[in-house]
């Protein structure tokens, strides 16, 4: 068994302390003696900030009389259990450490539940390799189709450029490349917003129009053709569990605070 402190914020972002199972005692500070060391940059932290023991019943920690406080998940404490994924912060706005326990069996679901990641992971490289494939008979990459099928299904054919972004759930500056090479083919004009300044309208141009229902009707064949390859009954089970795992990983981005992503032009 190891205990695991990730250093989530602060001068030692993503640096990982590691200890086996035989410490009993691990001390969060500035100070040199301390097992979890803080970077003297991070001056909210104080020298000797807190410390975890692992006692009967579980690992505790505790706060050293700290001059900013240790807060656990959110909440100020004096004395608590930790256990996996619990958050721990050094004073009020200071640096963020996450506690873990990995033990012979978390590690052994570990290697069970990355063969299952690595499958979708997988699945989705392969059948991004294969829409490319037919995609490039008309120029497009898979981020140009899609911001071309959004255009497309809007009936006056133009939506802001803010907009254009939430609905792909992409970066302003992600959409802004993208953007540009469609404008470059022709295939969108943008314009300033006729009541909004600081917007821009982005409209599908009849040439771009043409080009995405005629790549729409070749992808709606070829991912027949991928798709048939699973039964009815295997494609709604097949939907349910990827939704099932996707709004997971969308509800463990967002208690990270992860960035929406950026994609390819």
């Amino acid at each position: 068994m190891a205990v695991l402190f990730t250093h989530v914020s602060g001068a030692h972002k993503g640096r990982v302390d590691r200890f086996n199972d035989a410490v009993e005692r691990i001390r969060i500070g500035r100070a040199a003696d301390c097992e979890v060391r803080l970077s003297p940059a991070d001056t909210v932290v104080s020298s000797h900030h807190a410390v975890v023991n692992l006692t009967p019943r579980g690992y505790v920690i505790q706060d050293l009389a700290s001059r900013n406080g240790t807060l656990v998940n959110g909440q100020a404490i004096e004395r608590a259990p930790v256990s996996g994924n619990d958050l721990v912060q050094l004073g009020f706005g200071g640096p963020q450490v996450r506690f873990d326990v990995v033990d012979e069996p978390s590690r052994a679901r570990a290697e069970a539940d990355f063969s299952i990641l690595s499958a979708v992971l997988e699945a989705s490289d392969v059948i991004s390799k294969y829409m490319a494939n037919y995609l490039n008979e008309f120029g497009l990459t898979a981020s140009k189709f899609n911001t071309l099928q959004v255009l497309r299904d809007e009936p006056k054919r133009s939506v802001t450029q803010n907009d254009l972004s939430t609905r792909l759930t992409v970066t302003g500056a992600s959409i802004t490349g993208v953007l540009d090479r469609l404008e470059r083919d022709n295939l969108v004009a943008r314009e300033s917003h006729p009541t909004d300044r600081r917007a821009n309208l982005v409209r599908l141009t009849d040439e771009g129009e043409q080009l995405v229902q005629n790549a729409s009707d070749l992808h709606a064949i070829r991912t027949h053709e991928l798709i048939s390859a699973l039964s009815e009954n295997e494609k709604a089970l097949l939907c349910q569990l990827l939704g099932k795992l996707v709004e997971a990983a969308r509800k463990k981005s967002s208690e990270l605070g992860q960035p929406r992503h950026s994609i390819g032009v």
